[in-house]
């Protein structure tokens, strides 16, 4: 694979387009995304979950089992 800034420039809000035609069409909203999926730019509720629950119970089992926070790198769980 390589790198390309000028497709990227066409590719990136061709992508961003269609997802959002997608969501607007299905009625999806909130919106949500699956974290293979994502692309960067969404929230960490739009990933793991608009549930106030889901987010606090994520950062419980991050708070216990990654203390030094070693697991931070794509769509981090905030602690």
């Amino acid at each position: 694979m390589y790198a390309d800034a000028a497709l990227d420039a066409v590719a990136i809000p061709a992508g961003k387009e269609i997802r959002r035609l997608l969501v607007e069409g299905l009625g999806s909203t909130p919106f949500n995304a699956y974290v293979n999926y994502a692309f960067g730019d969404e929230s960490v509720q739009e990933i793991y979950g608009h549930e106030k629950w889901r987010l606090e119970k994520l950062r419980a089992v991050k708070t216990k089992y990654d203390p030094s926070n070693k697991f931070h790198f794509y769509a981090p769980i905030v602690q």
